[in-house]
């Protein structure tokens, strides 16, 4: 993993806390078996079905998070 984020580049405290990083990530997003692999796209239709998977993801994920952020403003407010 780290030999494709980085290649030859020399290792480096930081560069390992990002690699770990970005391995618990996708542990936590796409689950224990993932792997960097390239997305093959046969015909126009499927590629509009993904843009439109990505596009509901990413909705779904910035709607979460400004609820959460909400409940932790009215959390704050409603506590003091």
């Amino acid at each position: 993993m780290r030999e494709k984020i980085f290649g030859n580049i020399p290792k480096t405290d930081e560069m390992d806390g990002r690699t770990m990083a970005r391995i618990a990530y996708l542990h936590d997003i796409v689950g224990e078996e993932f792997a960097l692999k390239p997305l093959q796209v046969l015909n126009a239709d499927q590629e509009e079905l993904l843009m439109l998977c990505r596009n509901s993801w990413k909705l779904n994920m910035t709607i979460t998070r400004a609820r959460n952020q909400f409940a932790q403003l009215i959390a704050v407010i409603f506590r003091s």
